[in-house]
């Protein structure tokens, strides 16, 4: 799902952890649409931390995408907690 590599790459600040973030799976998944497409869904992600350590972590994820203003923002701060 494009939503959910897209959302993959911003989590960082979310998270506050500096690595590498890996999407292990998505579930969860609506999606509606009204004022451009609104994707919720529950991401699945392994970060590789710079010290060596893995961290696993399940985020909630809500994206707003209007394609027509070439615009995919959060629509609200994911939710993300260790697994």
């Amino acid at each position: 799902m494009l939503m959910a590599d897209w959302s993959v790459k911003q989590l960082s600040p979310y998270t506050g952890i500096n690595g590498t973030y890996f999407l292990n799976g998505i579930s969860n998944i609506s999606k509606q649409t009204f004022y451009g497409a609104l994707y919720q869904f529950t991401m699945h992600i392994k970060i590789a931390v710079l010290d060596g350590t893995q961290i696993v972590m399940k985020c909630d994820v809500s994206i707003l995408d209007r394609k027509w203003e070439v615009s995919k923002e959060f629509n609200e701060n994911p939710i993300c907690t260790k697994v």
